[in-house]
């Protein structure tokens, strides 16, 4: 069994149509593989379907139902099968499709998968939420670093050209100035982008507290 978790942002289902799956497998692309799901938390979706145990690619489609058939061109699947072969083409019952492919290689296995509760799932997802904000902020905190360091390091230029300054000639003085406009034009940008990060570093961590927030609300 496999198991898809899938964030979905449906701003553009002005018709509230149901989001459809369909699930193919890299060494038999033409047959669509039976699949079931939960919906969680409106824009959640868990999809299970029991697939070959030799499968190497799976291509799992999101879209809306197609009263008209149409042909759908899979030339990355084919590809991935063999490299020389032609294009393969399908029909799907599918509009506005988004596809999206796991490699066996790059799955993460477990030897007790079952499907779960909606409410366990939603506290599985809500950790998940966590993991992808802590490691934003993380990531922000690092870039954070390098500015810093970036802007000490302006200071210091600017510093040693204003003390070089005292045995040039007015021409090289003049050349100076323009070296030190350009670092003061630097550390003005390097302040803005700070102000900006530690701005996205707040909104992450007032995320990761609603979301525990969600999570306490459900014991």
């Amino acid at each position: 069994m496999v198991e898809f978790i899938i964030h979905a942002d449906d701003i553009g289902n002005i018709d509230n149509k149901e989001l459809k799956f369909e699930l193919r497998e890299q060494q038999n692309p033409s047959q669509i593989i039976e699949t079931r799901y939960q919906n969680i938390d409106n824009n959640y979706y868990v999809i299970f379907a029991k697939v070959p145990k030799n499968w190497k690619v799976l291509s799992l489609s999101m879209g809306y139902q197609n009263d008209i058939l149409n042909a759908i061109d899979d030339e990355d699947l084919e590809n991935k099968k063999d490299e020389n072969n032609n294009k393969s083409t399908y029909k799907s019952s599918l509009l506005s499709v988004v596809r999206i492919y796991s490699d066996r290689e790059d799955i993460k296995e477990d030897s007790f998968l079952k499907e779960k509760t909606s409410a366990k799932y939603f506290e599985e997802i809500i950790d998940i939420e966590v993991s992808f904000l802590s490691e934003n902020i993380k990531e922000f905190n690092s870039t954070l670093d390098k500015e810093y360091k970036k802007i000490s390091d302006a200071k210091s230029k600017i510093s040693e050209l204003e003390s070089d300054k005292k045995y040039q000639t007015e021409k090289e003085i003049t050349e100076t100035n323009k070296k030190i406009t350009r670092n003061t034009s630097e550390i003005k940008k390097l302040e803005e982008t700070i102000k900006t990060n530690e701005s996205l570093i707040k909104e992450n961590e007032e995320k990761i507290e609603k979301a525990n927030e969600r999570i306490a609300s459900l014991s």
